[in-house]
């Protein structure tokens, strides 16, 4: 015969159990709209009624001895939590282009009627409609003075508002995503790890700290391409903790730079080159031996979309065998807008030479462009009328030695803004020219084209990116989110069951009782 409490052993760990399912489903409830929370799960293991003595007794029939709680584990699922993050990376990566160019498409938007486009056939207009008319008006040469200075503030105009998105762009990068957000992340991710190990070595279940570590993951998965691994470091035969790394991962190079390891961390740092682009350093406090400028091994998150933003010169700027990159960034509209203005410059400078083929040996540069700087090259930022021309409309040189009729040159200035010329890097005609026989408004509207094309490509990429990330995110939140409906079924089964483990308890006291009482009165 078993022994006489040893029931009220198993309803006694019943009823316990059914408390600890019942506080973790109100538990779960609680925190239905806690950012983070992973949903809850008792582990139950059956009691067994057994052992090596058993061998020795005789063989009765034994029941199990309950049930008892192991642990409460968290509903997670590791492999939708990787795809989650390496989705995440891609679409705030494209998010970042996207609101790069958007900045960008906004500064030189020809939709409006003061765009260069407009200027530049308001520039044509005022040599073909009134100076070649009178060749000989100072009034007229004066309204082709005026239009022509409006051309050189828009590109001066352009130019500053592409270096002002392009110094916020730096700005957020380096102080926001880089210094506030991707440094603070490793850190408080290290300091988790170490508190993390330390509950667990107390033989503790440290969820909370868990849930607050994967938000940290996903955050940093959005700041950059991370890899993250969690591998068991045993600290005994019985007892193991957990082994955190988590590193930026360059998929196209297969290179890894170590970020986190337990509690160990390395920090990003940006900083400016001489010529303008910024690179990002890694700060080793362990591994990456003898690596320090990490720039072109973050593709990915935020700060990967940044950089492209912040360091592209395009093709026509750059080449990625000398590590340039190739993205059409704000390097490549500046350094577009620098090829217009040079080029802009030197063609009407070019007709403007007096007797360029020395018929009557007086040859002379008439430069109707120069430099705000004294600079040698005409950029977008630095192009004006030259110094000459504002002081003296008349400039303009309006006929040239052997001309048949008075103006014929200005005529040739109406026909190089109609006509295709070279577009040459810096303005430098002793070079291969970049693009051949293009109008300046066929240049322009290229450039235009081009990033309408950059904005529409992105913005679909980063739709479809988020239609993605969104069925991740619903079904990342179907396995750890919590369900008030699955939690209310979960709040009555367990009731009952506690409910039937007090009432096994009441019966067993019944049956104890009738025992005492009664058995006891058999023979007197």
């Amino acid at each position: 015969m078993r022994p006489t409490f040893a029931a009220f052993q198993t309803a006694s760990r019943a009823i316990s159990t059914s408390q600890i399912l019942l506080d973790t489903v109100g538990n779960n409830i609680a925190n239905v709209n806690t950012v983070g929370y992973t949903r809850q799960r008792v582990d139950l293991n059956s009691v067994a009624n057994g052992g090596y003595i058993q061998r020795y007794k005789p063989q009765d029939v034994t029941a199990g001895g309950g049930v008892t709680a192991k642990g409460v584990s968290r509903v997670r699922d590791s492999f939708l939590d990787t795809r989650y993050r390496m989705q995440n990376s891609t679409d705030n990566q494209y998010a970042a282009i996207l609101s790069g160019l958007n900045d960008l498409e906004n500064v030189v938007d020809q939709t409006t009627w003061t765009g260069l486009l407009n200027e530049i056939g308001l520039f044509k207009n005022a040599l073909s409609d009134t100076m070649l008319a009178n060749p000989a008006s100072g009034d007229m040469a004066m309204v082709v003075r005026n239009s022509a200075q409006k051309i050189s503030s828009l590109l001066n105009t352009y130019s500053s508002l592409i270096d002002n998105v392009r110094n916020q762009q730096i700005y957020d990068l380096q102080t926001v995503s880089i210094d506030t957000d991707f440094n603070s992340i490793v850190r408080n991710i290290a300091s988790l790890d170490r508190q993390i190990n330390e509950q667990l070595a107390h033989g503790n279940t440290p969820n909370e700290l868990y849930d607050e570590r994967d938000l940290l993951f996903d955050r940093l998965s959005g700041l950059a391409n991370v890899r993250i691994t969690i591998e068991p470091k045993p600290l005994s035969d019985t007892l193991s903790v957990e082994r955190v790394r988590i590193s930026i991962v360059d998929d196209s190079t297969g290179k890894s730079i170590d970020l986190v390891d337990d509690e160990a961390y390395n920090t990003l740092t940006a900083t400016l080159n001489p010529d303008g682009t910024l690179r990002v350093d890694v700060n080793s406090a362990f591994g990456n031996i003898g690596l320090k400028d990490v720039t072109q091994y973050l593709t990915g998150g935020a700060i990967g979309g940044s950089l492209n933003v912040i360091n592209g010169k395009g093709t026509e700027f750059g080449a990625y065998a000398y590590g340039d990159n190739t993205f059409r960034g704000t390097l490549y509209y500046k350094g577009m807008l620098d090829t217009f203005a040079a080029n802009f410059a030197r063609v009407f400078n070019d007709l403007n030479e007096y007797d360029p083929g020395n018929i009557t040996g007086n040859n002379e540069r008439r430069d109707l462009f120069g430099t705000i700087d004294g600079a040698s090259i005409v950029t977008a930022a630095n192009i004006r009328v030259s110094q000459n021309w504002y002081d003296d409309p008349m400039y303009l040189t309006v006929t040239q030695p052997g001309d048949q009729s008075p103006g014929e040159n200005i005529g040739r200035m109406v026909v190089a803004i109609d006509s295709g010329v070279n577009f040459y890097k810096n303005g430098n005609s002793a070079l291969p020219p970049m693009y051949a026989n293009m109008t300046f408004e066929e240049f322009f509207t290229g450039v235009n084209a081009t990033l309408g094309l950059d904005v529409s490509l992105y913005t679909n990429y980063s739709t479809t990116s988020l239609q993605v990330m969104n069925t991740l995110f619903t079904a990342r939140e179907s396995v750890s989110g919590v369900s008030l409906e699955e939690e209310g079924t979960y709040l009555m089964a367990y009731e009952k069951s506690y409910n039937a483990a007090v009432r096994y308890f009441t019966v067993l006291d019944e049956c104890i009782t009738r025992i005492i009482d009664q058995m006891g009165l058999a023979g007197r």
